[in-house]
């Protein structure tokens, strides 16, 4: 190798142990802000991974903040048992993050008009509920039969031949 070759692959050299170092830097910063941001309010989550800790503090607050909502907007289509109803607490819990992401320091100027958007949306769905449960009364839902487990399956096996027929032959 010449000497100018060699002063070439040296460089090359500094600028790959750069940039290696800088992605190890952009790694690091990302996972610290991952970590926090696990923590910060407004965060996605399913219930279903909190631990019990979490889950009673969780409820604590999402229970809080829906009194807060009511009052505060005058709602009254969410019913007193409203954490009886999987499909509300689903809801509440997406409004509540959203609201809380809304409204923090790192947020868009128009997060909090996108948000009352989206409570005008799910106030519309509280309005439409069904069944109507009112002060000392809660009604379940009335679901009615599901699918048949093996009329399914067999639905699923028919349109998975039909899908591999299609691919093979070009039908």
């Amino acid at each position: 190798m010449t000497a100018p070759a060699r002063s070439q692959m040296d460089e090359l050299l500094d600028v790959v142990s750069q940039l290696v170092d800088r992605v190890l830097q952009l790694e690091e910063q990302g996972a610290r802000q991952l970590t926090r941001r696990r923590g910060r309010p407004g965060t996605p989550f399913r219930w279903e991974d909190l631990d019990p800790e979490q889950t009673r503090e969780t409820w604590q607050e999402l229970g809080d903040w829906v009194s807060w909502l009511r009052g505060r907007f005058r709602i009254d289509d969410i019913p007193p048992c409203w954490y009886r109803h999987g499909d509300l607490v689903e809801e509440l819990t997406a409004l509540w993050l959203a609201w809380e992401g809304s409204y923090q320091a790192d947020a868009r100027f128009d997060d909090p008009i996108r948000w009352l958007d989206w409570l005008a949306r799910a106030r519309t769905h509280f309005a439409r509920r069904s069944p109507r449960c009112g002060a000392g009364t809660h009604k379940e839902y009335g679901l009615g039969p599901g699918h048949d487990d093996s009329d399914f399956a067999a639905f699923v096996a028919r349109r998975s031949a039909d899908a591999i027929m299609v691919a093979t032959v070009g039908i």
